[in-house]
């Protein structure tokens, strides 16, 4: 509200920015949703060689997961928890893995869950599964990662170019407030001055989810 107040010197502008709380507060969920499968992305190799492990350890695929889950990292532990709490109260694996994936949004297991279920009709060597998903994963976040890198740049110079034209208007309006008037107090200008807000969000929500496809290779 004061930085809305500060930019235009208009109350109704200043009202209007209340309401950007709403879209903070989302934002601010949005990107903890984000942190939290990152979290679970990077812990998804400790899975598949613990699992590998304890496969080779001539353990079943329900007692390997018994086995493994109190040594895995949180929040993959608790989620591994659902899994045995599934089983226990009636799925197999293959499903209880299939609601959990549904539920969580942890696209990972996805790999584990076509692991189980060639494990379970083929009867192919799950250790031998898990070896080669790591591998395979490894390979991904090695490619993910040089997009990242190569992408950080480019959001931090939009991320500056979106703030760009809020601080100009701003600073217009402290050096010469008459000047910047009209933008907030005629209908022509207050239209413009909506027109350029809406451009820039829309340039910015479409380009992180642009982003966000990337990088989810």
């Amino acid at each position: 509200m004061i930085i809305a107040y500060g930019i235009t010197g208009s109350m109704l502008y200043a009202f209007l920015g209340l309401t950007t709380g709403y879209w903070a507060i989302k934002w601010l969920k949005e990107k903890q949703e984000n942190d939290r499968r990152e979290l679970l992305r990077s812990q998804y190799p400790d899975v598949l060689s613990q699992l590998e492990s304890a496969t080779y350890g001539n353990l079943n695929l329900y007692q390997a997961l018994e086995d493994i889950t109190p040594n895995l990292p949180r929040p993959a532990r608790d989620i591994f928890y659902d899994i045995l709490r599934r089983v226990r109260t009636g799925d197999n694996l293959a499903t209880a893995l299939e609601k959990t994936i549904g539920s969580t949004g942890w696209k990972e297991l996805n790999g584990l869950l076509l692991g189980f279920k060639l494990s379970s009709s083929m009867g192919i060597d799950f250790g031998a599964i898990c070896k080669h998903s790591l591998e395979a994963h490894y390979v991904k976040e090695s490619a993910r990662g040089q997009v990242k890198g190569a992408i950080a740049q480019n959001m931090l110079t939009l991320k500056l170019l979106s703030i760009l034209p809020f601080f100009v208007i701003g600073a217009a309006r402290a050096v010469a407030p008459d000047f910047t008037a009209p933008l907030f107090t005629t209908f022509e200008g207050n239209i413009f001055f909506f027109l350029c807000v809406i451009v820039i969000l829309a340039g910015n929500v479409v380009s992180k989810r642009m982003v966000l496809r990337t990088l989810d290779i």
